[in-house]
């Protein structure tokens, strides 16, 4: 069996070993090529969910694989088998054995395909099957139960709920477990209006221990927070001093106008992540005022009093920058259908459009004859370049050759993690690129998106902006 090359990303994690216990995955895959890629993807904390790898290795000749980790808090992980992933916990000292059988029934896109097809053998004290049993009654008790809690606020069918948790779960699973029911619970008091907002905020965050680790905190702090000040009609805290507050860049003074809310005034460390929370809302809804909210995140990822708050701030700085425009795009070197390995220095100074495309896909053969349309209208100042994934690539291969060469097709082969660094999730996708090899458009348009007016305005102003 190959032996993983790991790095433990306790830095991206955002706190040092304590004590750290070694933690083995290992396992079998059956349908699978040897070779094939397994990594374990973790968030580097759960409020951001910035996605990092843990471990990776590969396959050997007889499909098996094994990766050893040292851990010092449980973590929720995906196992990754080339692009699929399935779900699983993994507790410090704890040894895991996977089943993994192929799904021969994928289609295009990563919304067509089914979860990785895992079987899990985990030894460690029962915590992984006490996880499972109480989100299997949690579930349940969601899809039978939604309205009564959502929308009619039933607190007796609650009760009866946390009576029947409390009697099976009282005695399993450790503090990780006990707090991971704690909040999942806590988040169907929030939806069954149990207690006032600033009740709830003092029962469960403010002057509370803040739960950095664990994965239902993390959410329901993300839920509560992100609407606490929508739900307080005298709220001191409106969207116009936000904003105001926001265009200062200041983080003192932003943070001045969260201290009037006399619930968070009580807990700076409780408040900052309220701050972050918002900020981040404001990101995707206030597109104006991204770079301000960025530079309040930098703020606090190097000034803030809590370490724990400055690695979540330097994660949400990462995970909402990435792939912006005027970022770096993600480098590659793949080869054409002559073996001749290209780069994005092959196209330095031209406007480069990706077009993520997969064998056997009608609507990128279709779509790609649009596109060297538009390359003729936009002149040799614009190159499109097909990223081709799948193993049977005849139609762009008879495509080349018909076209003597003119358009460029790159082969992804094993580079298969390049539409992942992408954010590639259906075919057809595309993504355009500046003369200087950074982002401009991520995702861009589809051909039939009014594509070829957008690509020309962006190319104008862009030209325009380099000369001043």
């Amino acid at each position: 069996m190959k032996k993983c090359l790991f790095t433990v990303m306790m830095i991206l994690l955002g706190w040092g070993i304590a004590r750290a216990d070694k933690v083995t995955v290992s396992g079998h895959l059956t349908g699978y090529e040897p070779n094939t890629l397994v990594r374990l993807i973790i968030d580097a904390d759960p409020f951001s969910q910035w996605k990092t790898t843990l471990s990776s290795t590969r396959s050997d000749d007889q499909g098996n694989f094994s990766m050893t980790v040292m851990l010092d808090h449980p973590v929720y992980a995906r196992l990754a088998v080339n692009l699929k992933k399935g779900d699983l916990f993994l507790f410090p000292d704890g040894n895991y054995t996977v089943a993994v059988r192929r799904d021969t029934t994928e289609k295009g896109s990563v919304f067509d395909r089914r979860p990785l097809n895992l079987n899990l053998k985990a030894e460690d004290g029962g915590r992984t099957q006490s996880m499972g049993a109480f989100n299997q009654m949690y579930n349940d008790f969601l899809v039978h139960e939604f309205r009564s809690i959502y929308q009619y606020h039933d607190q007796v069918v609650l009760h009866r709920l946390e009576q029947k948790v409390d009697s099976i779960f009282s005695k399993s699973g450790g503090t990780y477990l006990k707090n991971y029911i704690r909040y999942s619970l806590a988040s169907l008091e929030w939806g069954a209006r149990k207690y006032p907002v600033s009740v709830f905020a003092r029962k469960y965050f403010v002057k509370q221990p803040v739960l950095y680790h664990n994965v239902q905190y993390a959410q329901l702090f993300d839920n509560f927070f992100e609407g606490y000040f929508d739900v307080q009609p005298s709220s001191p805290v409106t969207l116009d001093k936000l904003s105001n507050a926001i265009a200062s860049g200041d983080l003192k003074k932003f943070d001045e106008l969260f201290r009037k809310d006399s619930v968070l005034a009580m807990d700076g460390r409780v408040r900052q992540l309220a701050e972050m929370v918002i900020l981040r809302k404001l990101f995707y809804r206030n597109t104006y005022q991204q770079l301000a909210i960025e530079a309040l995140y930098q703020q606090i990822s190097k000034s803030s009093q809590y370490v724990e708050n400055r690695q979540i701030a330097a994660h949400w700085l990462a995970k909402l920058t990435y792939l912006m425009p005027g970022t770096v795009a993600p480098a590659f070197q793949l080869p054409d259908f002559n073996g001749t390995e290209r780069s994005l220095k092959n196209w330095k100074g031209k406007f480069v459009l990706l077009a993520f495309y997969k064998t056997h896909c009608p609507l990128c053969l279709y779509q790609w004859s649009q596109v060297k349309d538009m390359q003729e209208k936009l002149g040799a100042e614009f190159v499109p370049v097909a990223v081709v994934s799948g193993k049977n690539v005849t139609d762009y291969q008879k495509l080349y050759e018909n076209e003597n060469g003119q358009f460029t097709y790159l082969l992804l082969g094993n580079d298969i993690l390049l539409p992942e660094k992408y954010q590639v999730e259906t075919y057809p996708s595309y993504v355009l690129l500046n003369p200087d090899g950074t982002i401009a458009m991520a995702p861009a348009p589809m051909p039939q998106d009014n594509a070829l007016r957008k690509f020309s305005l962006y190319m104008e102003e862009f030209k325009k902006g380099n000369k001043k």
